[in-house]
Formats: C-alpha cells, structure tokens, sequence
C-alpha cells in the first residue's frame, strides 16, 4: 500500500522519471585507459539468420503495435543491426545476472559490440587489472545466460526496465535494448549448451 496524502487523502504513488538535464560534449571525448581481461563474442552464420528473423518478428509486431508511431525505447529496433540488438540485450542482461553467479557486482564488468567484419561483442572487466568477472562469463557462459533468462522472463515489464535489461554505464548509450531479442539469444545459448553436453551412459 503507498502512503496517503495528508492534505487531499489520495494516495501517492512512485515513479522513475529519467530526464536529460544537461549534456556536456567532452573535445576531444573523455577516455579512461586501463589493462583488463576481455571476452569476445560472436554469433555463428546459423544463428545470425535466425536472430535476423525474430527481430523482424518484433519490428512487425511493433509496427502492429503502434503503426508509424514507433516509441523512443524501440527505435533501435529499427535503426541498428539486428546481430548488435541481440548482443547488445543480451550482454545487458548478462551483466544484471553476475551478483547471481559470482561474488561480483553488476558494475563489475561491462560490454561494447564493434562490428570487425562482422558484428562482435566484448565483455571487459571495469576496473585496471580486472577483477574476474568477464572470465567468470567466458567459463560460464550457459549458467550466466540461465540465470539472465530467468530475470528477464520474471519480470513484469514488456520492453525492458533496470530490474531485467537497463544496465548503467552503458558504453553505447542504451541504444537498440530489446528484451525479448535478448532473451532469444540467451535461449540459444543455453539450448546449445544442453545439446552439446553429453550424457551419461
């Protein structure tokens, strides 16, 4: 139950408001420079033709959805290349799943996408020498994306919210997050890895 006004007897309710209040451009752009372990990710060709496909499936449906009116959230949808909209989500909700996995923050570890002949993503660790963490996604990167799934599909948001895709300090600036292209491409992870684990005779 929220609290009640004491002058008008309603009762309040609280909301998240993110709003610009300032942008400051940095000439030449600010850089912070340190050593730390990285891991790259890439899709494979099989992959890559099905990602395309679902987010087609949702640029449809968001068309259906909202016609020519597409919302600000989704734009990236539209805007970006599909492969850096799968990994771009994924890596967010990858990096919200680390408390669940490891001893670490989500603040530990962050990721950019480049496309280098094709679109990539790198998981880095935040601080200079690192601390573990983006090694800790290389080893285990099935258990990461079950336990990101398993945010994203218990939460209670449609396109994303900080609980389940926001992640902040975002080296690309949220653009092109889509929830439920992240989570394709944490089920084919996850699918692929119970398909290549072998089984016991």
């Amino acid at each position: 139950e929220g609290k009640v006004c004491k002058s008008c007897g309603r009762t309040l309710k609280s909301i998240e408001i993110n709003k610009l209040v300032e942008a400051i451009p940095f000439n030449p752009p600010y850089q912070i420079r340190y050593q730390a372990p990285v891991v790259k990710v890439e899709v494979n060709p099989g992959l890559i033709a099905a990602i395309t496909d679902e987010v087609n499936r949702q640029k449809a449906s968001a068309r259906t959805q909202y016609g020519n009116e597409i919302p600000q959230e989704l734009k990236g949808l539209f805007e970006r290349h599909p492969i850096a909209v799968a990994l771009h989500s994924m890596a967010h909700q990858i990096q919200l799943a680390v408390p669940l996995v490891v001893l670490s923050s989500t603040r530990d570890v962050n990721c950019v996408e480049q496309d280098d002949s094709g679109i990539i993503a790198y998981f880095f660790d935040t601080t200079d020498g690192g601390n573990g963490a983006s090694e800790e996604i290389g080893k285990q990167l099935p258990l990461f994306a079950a336990k990101a799934m398993s945010l994203a599909l218990t939460c209670e948001c449609s396109d994303g919210c900080p609980k389940c895709l926001i992640q902040l300090g975002c080296p690309q600036q949220y653009e092109g997050l889509h929830k439920n292209v992240g989570l394709f491409l944490l089920e084919a992870i996850a699918a692929d890895s119970s398909t290549n684990t072998s089984s016991p005779n």
